[in-house]
């Protein structure tokens, strides 16, 4: 995300990543890696050690065993096609910030976005809100069919104050 008073150019960024397509990139599978390790609190140790020994001797081979048991442990892979093309999966993302995480996991891409706003740089209050789970209850490292319902909800409690019909447009 760029300064107050840059030029951005918006994205908007579907939450729960779009598309279940590997990554394809040695670095891009590393880095993916990475930032499960960092990110995914309830990841068992010795997945964390497998991930680990994966990471000093592979080279890529593998990857889409670790990347399905750490998408297993998160949730993301039980959301409904549905859900994941819907207004309550989407909000507005610099294309910059959005194009650099590219499928990460929602925990990492929260990480980034709350570290973007500490450091200053302008997030949309909507996308600030999404990222810091407003919407309902549920745990915070997870975005699921719930959040985008919630999500949708609070749109649509927002939007309505603005397109309540005229009383003259029943008549």
């Amino acid at each position: 995300l760029k300064k107050k008073g840059e030029e951005n150019n918006w994205d908007i960024e579907h939450i729960n990543a779009a598309t279940d397509n590997q990554l394809e990139k040695w670095e891009d599978q590393k880095t993916w890696l990475l930032n499960a390790i960092e990110d995914v609190k309830e990841m068992p140790e010795p997945l964390q050690t497998t991930i680990r020994h994966f990471l000093n001797v592979a080279n890529g081979e593998g990857f889409e065993s670790l990347h399905e048991q750490v998408l297993l442990i998160t949730g993301e892979t039980n959301m409904e096609e549905r859900l994941k093309h819907s207004l309550g999966n989407l909000t507005l993302l610099d294309a910059g910030t959005n194009r650099g995480y590219g499928n990460a996991l929602f925990t990492s891409k929260r990480r980034i976005i709350i570290e973007k706003d500490k450091a200053g740089t302008f997030v949309p209050i909507c996308t600030k809100h999404v990222f810091l789970k407003y919407f309902d209850g549920n745990p915070k490292a997870t975005w699921t069919g719930d959040d985008v319902k919630a999500y949708r909800n609070a749109l649509e409690d927002t939007m309505s104050v603005f397109l309540k019909p005229k009383p003259h447009e029943n008549a």
